[in-house]
């Protein structure tokens, strides 16, 4: 896997949007930083990245794919960072939100949004689970 030597990445401001595939098994990836622009992250634009620990969402992001972190096992924490939450995805976490430390954190009085969001694994494993807190 080309990718196989990038433990952490700073996506540059001029990006707008994070393809499908993109950073898919980067294994040994640590970090992502996702600068505020970034509108969208595609379908398992960071699956398999087992070693991605946590994730801020940047509030411009307006959609995130199917699978986008799937099986990225070591995932912990989850930020978004707007009060409207984004057009979310299946299996957005999947292999995930398994883990008794996985939780996402919202803005203050986005709770209820974020947990209506139309995904039935978001809602099985996040809702359900009371894995969605207000920062």
């Amino acid at each position: 896997n080309e990718c196989s030597n990038l433990t952490n990445i700073v996506i540059p401001e001029t990006v707008t949007s994070i393809g499908d595939w993109a950073f898919y098994r980067c294994s040994n990836l640590t970090s992502v930083v996702i600068p505020e622009g970034v509108t969208s992250i595609g379908d398992d634009a960071f699956s398999e990245c087992s070693n991605l620990t946590n994730i801020v969402i940047p509030e411009t992001v307006t959609s995130i794919g199917n699978s986008a972190f799937n099986e990225c096992s070591k995932l912990t924490s989850v930020v978004f960072r707007s009060v409207e939450p984004p057009e979310i995805g299946e299996n957005v976490f999947g292999g995930a939100w398994d883990s008794p430390e996985f939780c996402v954190y919202v803005p203050a009085g986005s709770l209820e949004a974020y947990e209506s969001v139309d995904a039935s694994l978001w809602q099985m494993y996040l809702v359900r689970a009371g894995k969605i807190k207000e920062m």
